[in-house]
């Protein structure tokens, strides 16, 4: 959907990108290269497989979209999770790729990272495999590198960067970079030149700020707590910048068991 005004105040109606996929769930919006693109994963059939589709707008405003291109193909006994979008730091175009959790036989096992092989990312090359199972739930780049931000196990587990070695994000490191030891889902942004992660603790039901000491992430303080007992939502959350300072959205399940969508800002 996109809104009807700057302001949010009120929305168009929404576009049906496909309808024979059975995406929709597992999906991420980006803007690459300035045209909205999706990346989505199928709805998993009863063979525990399904596959990996990249999308892109037909104009600036959405409002048709392309055939989309297949990222991943069916395989027996694979399953993946929601795609992340990244793309490259130099030049006037960008490259795509895209960070996609794995399952084998139900279970957490690794990752994808797939790069495109063009800008438009209607062909993509052969995936790279991260050790590390990692649910990407920001994009970023690190001190000029493509950095994506997340929990690196599919409940609970460690908050983790995975930051490429150069700006292009053709060459990423074997692992991401374990940062605490806890949590279930982590989003992320730079904020005056420096890495800030929020991540939602299974463990405290609360959410935390987590803020790196360089731009690198090398380092990082002591987490502190900025919203407490979400009565177990799982977290559900997204951050981005306005007017430089970060507001956070999150889910919190009520006593009756319904499910609210709450913000917080440092204005």
């Amino acid at each position: 959907m996109t809104a009807a005004n700057p302001a949010g105040g009120s929305w168009q109606d929404p576009v049906i990108v496909d309808t024979s996929n059975h995406t929709g769930l597992l999906a991420r919006l980006s803007l690459v290269n300035t045209i909205p693109v999706i990346a989505a994963a199928s709805k998993y059939t009863q063979q525990d497989r399904n596959d990996v589709f990249y999308y892109t707008a037909k104009d600036l405003d959405a409002t048709e979209w392309n055939a989309p291109s297949i990222v991943m193909n069916l395989q027996d006994g694979i399953e993946y999770g929601q795609p992340a979008i990244g793309y490259s730091a130099n030049g006037l175009f960008k490259t795509p790729f895209l960070l996609i959790p794995r399952f084998e036989a139900g279970q957490p096992s690794s990752s994808l990272l797939v790069r495109a092989a063009n800008i438009s990312g209607s062909a993509w090359n052969p995936a790279q495999v991260v050790s590390t199972y990692m649910e990407a739930g920001s994009f970023t780049f690190a001190a000029g590198t493509p950095t994506f931000i997340g929990a690196t196990t599919f409940s609970g587990g460690s908050i983790a960067m995975y930051r490429s070695v150069n700006a292009d994000g053709t060459s990423f490191p074997a692992a991401p970079q374990n940062i605490v030891f806890q949590g279930g889902q982590a989003v992320g942004v730079i904020r005056g030149g420096v890495p800030e992660i929020y991540y939602y603790s299974q463990t405290n039901d609360d959410i935390f700020l987590l803020r790196a000491k360089d731009s690198t992430g090398g380092e990082w303080e002591q987490p502190y707590t900025i919203v407490d007992n979400l009565n177990h939502s799982g977290g559900q959350l997204g951050v981005t910048l306005v007017n430089g300072e970060p507001v956070l959205a999150f889910a919190w399940r009520g006593e009756v068991g319904v499910y609210e969508l709450h913000s917080a800002s440092w204005y």
